[in-house]
């Protein structure tokens, strides 16, 4: 029921509105394909009043045509011209004929008489009594210079010449003229003169009762006859704004059809006009329809169709809103009659769904544990240095690669697994906790003898087995961290603390247990300081520039320096060694933007304090930087920037770095080498480098490792590895540097081996630039 209902009000009746305008339109399209017919039947009907007309008139030309063929061989006779007039007239039996004349060009009637121009009339139509007169020597008439004249001279071949109607104090008529020819040359024309009241009777004759307006005119737009289906009053009313004789019957005049237009669509018409012309292009008749007439004629006539139509539409949808209606009562009835039912569902419903959210406001969906929330209500808070308890934290760190290939309800299985596992293992008396993410928590109960650490151990020795999945056998890598309750003041301390013995430990620590201490968190903590004050925008400020001389060994005269950085951090208050700096800045990405200010304010060295001076400055640069992908169209820049040569800086990086970074690190030192720049190896000896991609590159200066100089003497093993390495440096081109000497011993012992440069503090601590400028060594 529903269903019907809502079919009917939705659908049914919608769609019944839509189609209603549609089927009204369509009726109405009806009625205007139908006034397109009567309007083409209108035409058809005025062509056919043309054509009759044609016929009538195709008789005076044929009349013309005949009165030329007599007169063409008439003699020079005033009597026989009266006769063949006379003649012609009374043969001719039409009440429209007025008169017919013969007009001669001046001395062709004979070569005295200049004009002779005979013209026979009716006294009355329909008559016996004619009267002929003469233009005869005299100039009381000259036709000659008439336009009938000259228009009916012009005309050629079976051309007939029509003139605009003519007035006179008798009639009003219109002429058709032809030239005669005699000798073979033009003579003069015959004329044929219509009476136009007379043929308004013929055309009274046809029924224009569909037309506004019908004008008979000729070629030259003159109205012949008109007839306008408009009270005298409405003409009267038009008139008195400017004379439109076009409109009226009893005057002729020019066929202006625009003014004719305007003049219906005052009357509130929508005049269509059609327009036939004779074959001969003598006449043309005009028509002017009331297409808005028409229309609500072909309306009123269908009236039926329209009211039927749109009662039966009222019906239809009324009949549809009844039903409608119907169904809906009897719907909103029988939903009455279940509304305790659903109230009572929906009661039970929502009794379940409070103890779904209280269940889960303290439990793992998954896992079914007791979730952190719980932890923090149902557990006593931690007591400072006198509470027994312990928090074994154990996180889950391979669920991440295992998502890669097993699916979503797989991972919560296993986690079940793992769950269920977990309580197996642990005592009654211990509480399970599941933490965000892949985390838990087990509160032991000790009893004071190992704080939690033997189920802690216990733990790790379970989850050291693969766990059994369907076919597969999946092994959980576990970080286990214990902290004891008595080490906390509080909830948040105590899960801080719990994190901080698993959080960033390195792969090799995996599957052990990780105990809570104060150092590791001061260590986190001050981590955290040093890198909450790296971020900020004044860094770089507080930056430290100090310089150690290299030294030649045998002179004891400083050639170059190391460019070293301190940070005095006034956040910290406190010098910052970059031995715990530098790693974080590595970390954090900082580095970048520290090396290029080091290398910019050694570059200003060089080019100011130090640049008269045969003197060269390393420059240690981390990987990070060197592999920006800009790195060498930078370093150019700076260098024209500051016009510092190549040979004044060295750019330094440890071999471990150079051994663990991607190929296209040794694709950069091989551009840099090009472009003239030197490079220096650091801790050489200590690193994984390849001997073979080193030798193949040129190195400017190779930097042995403080290691193997440290307790160098004369015959030691560290001396023989120092003897060793300056033959491998001496076999790559390359000049090499003992680092970190301390010792008179160690310098003698390196001269005595062959070493050429040495840095160490013996010879100097890394001093300020204004402290290097001042030293000993450069004199």
């Amino acid at each position: 029921m529903v269903k019907k209902s809502r079919f009917i009000t939705h659908i049914l009746l919608p769609l019944l509105l839509l189609v209603f305008p549609p089927g009204l339109y369509f009726i109405l399209r009806l009625d205007v394909h139908a006034v397109d017919f009567m309007v083409r039947d209108r035409s058809d009907y005025l062509h056919n009043v043309l054509t009759n007309v044609d016929y009538s008139f195709s008789s005076y030309e044929q009349l013309l045509f005949t009165a030329i063929t007599i007169v063409e061989s008439l003699p020079s006779d005033r009597q026989v011209h009266e006769g063949a007039l006379n003649k012609i007239l009374t043969s001719s039996r039409s009440s429209l004929v007025y008169g017919i004349g013969i007009w001669y060009e001046p001395y062709a009637f004979d070569s005295e008489t200049q004009r002779f121009g005979p013209y026979i009339r009716q006294v009355e139509p329909m008559s016996d009594d004619m009267e002929i007169t003469y233009t005869w020597n005299t100039a009381e008439y000259d036709y000659h210079n008439r336009s009938w004249y000259r228009l009916a001279m012009e005309a050629e071949g079976d051309d007939v010449a029509v003139t605009p109607p003519f007035f006179d104090q008798d009639y009003t008529y219109i002429t058709f003229g032809k030239p005669f020819y005699k000798d073979g040359r033009k003579a003069g024309v015959i004329t044929v003169d219509i009476i136009l009241p007379l043929l308004q009777a013929y055309f009274e004759s046809f029924d224009f009762s569909f037309f506004s307006g019908v004008y008979l005119t000729t070629s030259d737009d003159s109205i012949v006859l008109s007839k306008t289906m408009v009270g005298k009053d409405e003409l009267y009313e038009y008139s008195l704004n400017g004379e439109h004789p076009g409109l009226f019957s009893e005057r002729t005049s020019k066929y202006r059809e625009e003014e004719i237009t305007d003049f219906f669509i005052s009357l509130k018409q929508k005049p269509e006009i059609v327009s036939f012309e004779t074959r001969n292009g003598v006449f043309r008749i005009h028509g002017f329809l009331d297409r808005r007439s028409l229309f609500l004629l072909m309306v009123r006539r269908h009236l039926f169709n329209y009211v039927f139509y749109l009662f039966f539409w009222t019906f239809l949808v009324t009949v549809l809103i009844i039903i409608g209606r119907y169904q809906s009562r009897m719907f909103e009835n029988r939903l009455l009659n279940t509304e305790n039912e659903r109230l009572k569902d929906e009661v039970r419903r929502r009794v379940h769904a409070e103890e779904r959210l209280e269940f889960l406001a303290f439990h793992d969906d998954v896992s079914g544990l007791n979730n952190i929330q719980s932890l923090v209500i149902s557990e006593r808070v931690p007591v400072k240095d006198s509470d027994p308890r312990s928090l074994i934290y154990i996180s889950l760190i391979n669920m991440r690669e295992l998502s890669l290939f097993l699916a979503e309800s797989l991972i919560d299985e296993v986690v079940k697994v793992f769950a269920q596992r977990l309580e197996q293992t642990c005592p009654e008396d211990v509480h399970l906790y599941r933490g965000r993410g892949f985390s838990f928590y087990v509160v032991s109960r000790s009893d004071g003898r190992d704080n939690g650490e033997s189920l802690a151990e216990e733990l790790l020795l379970v989850f050291r087995r693969p766990m059994k999945m369907g076919s597969r056998d999946i092994r959980l890598r576990v970080r286990i961290g214990l902290v004891r309750f008595s080490d906390a003041d509080s909830f948040d301390q105590l899960l801080s603390m719990s994190h901080s013995t698993v959080t960033d430990e390195s792969s090799k620590d995996i599957d052990r247990i990780s105990l809570y201490s104060q150092t590791l968190q001061e260590s986190k903590t001050r981590s955290l300081l040093l890198d909450t004050a790296m971020s900020q925008p004044g860094f770089t400020d507080e930056l430290v520039m100090v310089y150690q001389p290299i030294v030649e060994c045998h002179k004891l005269r400083a050639v170059g320096s190391e460019a070293l950085v301190r940070w005095n951090s006034r956040a910290l208050n406190s010098l910052i060694s970059p031995a715990e700096f530098i790693p974080l800045a590595e970390e954090n990405g900082v580095i970048i933007t520290l090396g290029w200010h080091v290398i910019e304010e050694v570059l200003k060295t060089l080019s100011g304090p130090l640049s008269e001076r045969d003197f060269y400055i390393t420059v240690n640069v981390s990987p990070l930087q060197f592999l920006e992908i800009d790195f060498p169209d930078k370093l150019d820049m700076l260098l024209e920037q500051y016009q510092v040569n190549k040979s004044r800086i060295k750019l330094e990086i440890t071999e471990s770095s150079a051994a663990s970074v991607i190929e296209s690190f040794w694709q950069i030192a091989d551009e840099l080498i090009a472009r003239g720049y030197l490079l220096a190896i650091d801790d050489f000896g200590t690193g994984e480098s390849s001997f073979h991609r080193l030798y193949h590159m040129s190195f400017d200066s190779l930097k042995i490792d403080r290691s193997f100089v440290s307790g160098v003497l004369s015959g030691s093993r560290n001396q023989e590895i120092c003897r060793s390495l300056l033959e491998i440096g001496k076999t790559m081109g390359s000049r090499v540097i003992a680092e970190g000497v301390e010792t008179e011993e160690e310098l003698l012992a390196l001269r005595e081996t062959g070493i050429e440069y040495v840095q160490g503090y013996h010879l100097s601590r890394p001093v300020s630039l204004d402290d290097l400028l001042k030293h000993p060594l450069l004199d």
